[in-house]
């Protein structure tokens, strides 16, 4: 299986990864020593302390992340050359797909030089070194132009002038800090282009060198369509020899039998389709007839509703003459029982006066019986006696 994937990559020179570093931070350590040589008066360059710290460390930035630019990836790539082989061929061990007879991978190319070229660097910090040099090297000037600031305390002309071709001459040196932070940007945009420029050309001899073990789109679909011709050849070429008369006889009368019964079919489905329509007309007759039906009783409904309405209208009338009537009948016995009530009044007076009366009689009577003289008057004492009880009886019954 492996010698069915067995392939021949086109040599690359692979050089050393200590060149290509060197190669790579020559520049930018050339310019930082011609700053260091201007520091320490050995040419005619001032630079100022200050300034020669953000120097250094815009430099220490760039020792760091060549080993991310592209230059030195392509050199780790070919340096590397027979791990990425090894790896292509698992990857298309593991991606076989046979059509027909012929083995080739499914996946794409392009695919796995995606997913190997990841190990090689960081992507991350290679797409922003452009960028963060020049902003590394304004912020290192505007460092170096505030320690550099003086005070301006002077008191006198003189020293006032010193003190302003102080801060020009540390302005002067702070923009170097600039000037090579656009200087490692440039240097690094270089190195990427011409090292991305040199990996897709390598990676464009392999994809050729390697195209047959890869299938393409159009490929495939011939590849498939051939296969698909070639399989109904065979079974066309197999029915040929397998049928004789005899079986092609047996064949016709028993498609006949089926063509027949077929046959027997369709009018018992054509009956039955008549059968419906007819049931399907008496159903359309009697939901007619019901529609008929509906509609009378619904005229007849609607009549009785309309006498239920005016026999209530009707109640409610009587009902209203019922509760006035009523009303008046009330009103008028309120007023007989107003006008009995203020008779028992004076009836009740009148009897107190009477009651009155009597017993002020009473009393004088009992005052006569008990006079001698009034007594010898009467010439019977019963018809005294029978006089008082009278009255007494009448006192009490009223």
């Amino acid at each position: 299986m492996e010698n069915l994937v067995d392939f021949d990559l086109p040599q690359t020179s692979a050089k050393s990864l200590i060149s290509v570093y060197g190669k790579i931070i020559l520049a930018p350590t050339l310019v930082f020593l011609i700053f260091v040589l201007g520091f320490l008066n050995l040419i005619v360059l001032k630079v100022e302390i200050h300034s020669l710290l953000m120097l250094g460390v815009l430099y220490l930035i760039a020792l760091i992340s060549a080993r991310h630019n592209a230059e030195f990836g392509v050199s780790v790539f070919e340096k590397n050359i027979e791990n990425f082989k090894s790896n292509l061929k698992n990857f298309i061990m593991k991606t076989l797909f046979n059509v027909g007879e012929t083995k080739k991978s499914s996946a794409k190319f392009e695919t796995f030089v995606a997913e190997y070229s990841q190990n090689i660097r960081n992507d991350n910090y290679a797409s922003v070194m452009s960028g963060i040099f020049p902003m590394m090297g304004i912020l290192g000037t505007f460092i170096s132009i505030a320690i550099s600031m003086p005070n301006f305390s002077s008191s006198n002309i003189n020293a006032l002038e010193g003190e302003i071709a102080q801060l020009l001459g540390g302005v002067g040196t702070a923009f170097y800090v600039s000037i090579y932070g656009i200087f490692l940007a440039i240097w690094w945009i270089y190195f990427e282009k011409r090292g991305i420029s040199k990996f897709e050309k390598i990676i464009a001899k392999y994809n050729l060198a390697t195209r047959n073990f890869f299938w393409e789109k159009d490929e495939i679909l011939i590849a498939l369509t051939r296969t698909g011709l070639n399989k109904v050849d065979l079974i066309a070429h197999t029915l040929t020899h397998s049928l004789n008369n005899e079986f092609v006889a047996k064949l016709n009368a028993l498609i006949e039998d089926k063509f027949s019964a077929f046959s027997k079919i369709l009018d018992l489905e054509q009956n039955a389709s008549k059968l419906a329509a007819e049931q399907v007309l008496n159903a359309q007759t009697l939901v007619h007839e019901n529609i008929e039906i509906y509609k009378n009783s619904h005229l007849d409904f609607e009549k009785i509703i309309s006498s239920f309405s005016r026999l209530g209208n009707e109640i409610v009338t009587i009902q209203n003459s019922l509760s006035a009537q009523n009303r008046e009948f009330l009103d008028a016995n309120r007023q007989s029982a107003d006008e009995l009530l203020k008779f028992n009044a004076r009836l009740l007076q009148s009897l107190n006066k009477f009651d009155v009366v009597a017993q002020n009689l009473s009393q004088n009577l009992e005052r006569m019986s008990q006079n001698e003289s009034v007594k010898e008057s009467f010439d019977d004492k019963e018809i005294l006696q029978k006089l008082k009880t009278s009255l007494n009886q009448n006192i009490e019954n009223l």
